[in-house]
């Protein structure tokens, strides 16, 4: 399924995340700060010969991969599944009232949006290094699947990430653009 590094980024921030509330699929533009943020992320990424990119259909998301497309000359191909985690009863409450751990009524089990999101990454046609700009709920998958430490940590806003497995056989690790691996 993952045979080659690829990129990351989370979108820019949004009010909702500056006022730390849950959006999971509410869809909820990008701020200034989150433009900003994507205009930033394309200095990182220029050099990373990236061939496509992907893109959550979020406008929060979408946005971002499109300023990112428009830098580096690339078309951003929207996929409907990589859509953040529905959060139901909790989309537009603060994210202190989440339990991560349970099912939230109305929206998806970690379960049911790990395997939607894995499906959609592995159907991806590539060329590859590729770059998805999603979720935070996105990136904890990956680092689920991979095996990574980091898994609760918060995925920044905006800063771009390379999921590596080279060496070959030295397993897979994440680090952000311009620190490459330890």
């Amino acid at each position: 399924m993952f045979a080659h590094p690829f990129y990351f980024v989370r979108h820019g921030v949004t009010n909702h995340n500056q006022s730390q509330l849950v959006m999971g699929q509410t869809d909820v533009p990008l701020n200034a700060d989150g433009r900003r943020q994507a205009r930033h992320a394309v200095l990182r990424l220029r050099e990373c010969g990236i061939r496509s990119i992907f893109a959550s259909p979020l406008s929060r998301a979408l946005e971002t991969a499109t300023i990112l497309g428009d830098a580096l000359g690339l078309p951003v191909t929207e996929v409907l599944d990589l859509r953040e985690r529905n959060w139901g009863i909790y989309e537009g409450r603060n994210r202190s009232e989440r339990p991560h751990t349970a099912d939230p009524e109305g929206g998806e089990t970690l379960e049911i949006f790990t395997h939607r999101t894995l499906e959609a990454i592995r159907h991806l046609p590539g060329p590859f290094p590729y770059l998805l700009v999603a979720h935070n709920g996105t990136c904890r998958v990956l680092r689920r699947h991979f095996g990574l430490h980091t898994v609760e940590d918060m995925v920044p806003n905006g800063i771009p990430v390379c999921f590596s497995n080279l060496p070959p056989g030295s397993g897979w690790r994440e680090y952000p653009l311009g620190i490459g691996p330890k």
